[in-house]
């Protein structure tokens, strides 16, 4: 087992523990399809924690909404900036 394979399994353990606000949110994310890297992640949440109530988050393309829930997380513990999530994909067969 090389060391990379070594600590992707060890940062999903922590995923399990981590008792940040990040970790909870990354473990409600967990479950919904998506294609985001714990670096995404966790830039999403900290830009999300930043934005002033003034403005808004709008996610273009949100596709299941993992990354909205990553965007909101930030948002809630951050300053409570409103999220919109837009996708117009439409599944057939779904």
């Amino acid at each position: 087992m090389g060391l990379s394979t070594l600590l992707n399994r060890a940062a999903l353990i922590w995923d399990i523990v981590d008792p940040s606000a990040l970790g909870h949110y990354r473990r409600l994310s967990r479950p919904v399809d998506g294609w985001l890297t714990r670096r995404e992640e966790a830039i999403l949440f900290r830009l999300a924690r930043g934005i002033s109530p003034e403005q808004c988050i709008v996610e273009l393309g949100s596709w299941l909404g993992r990354s909205t829930i990553l965007l909101a997380g930030g948002s809630r513990t951050g300053k409570s900036t409103r999220v919109f999530a837009v996708d117009h994909f439409r599944a057939l067969g779904e």
